[in-house]
């Protein structure tokens, strides 16, 4: 959760010998991280999870192809923060 603008993310993933299979995300949140969730959970799926934890904002703003102002980066990095959570074995209601 952003606390800052109440944008929410859950991230869902299925891992298989340590390689991510699936990923599936929930939110109430805007656009911006709506979109970077959803582009995270593309290019996290069939991904060793040491290459997925690897992903990072450049690889989600290439994909995204849109001039996001700094005051707006968090809306990106949370699902990144999201993911990060799930593949330490983490939990965030």
């Amino acid at each position: 959760m952003n606390p800052l603008c109440g944008d929410r993310v859950r991230l869902m993933l299925t891992l298989q010998d340590d390689r991510v299979t699936a990923a599936r995300f929930i939110g109430d949140s805007c656009a911006i991280c709506a979109a970077s969730a959803d582009v995270l959970a593309e290019l996290v799926t069939g991904r060793p999870s040491a290459d997925a934890r690897r992903v990072g904002s450049a690889d989600l703003l290439a994909v995204l192809q849109a001039d996001i102002r700094p005051t707006r980066m968090r809306c990106v990095t949370l699902p990144l923060s999201v993911l990060a959570m799930a593949l330490n074995g983490g939990a965030s209601s």
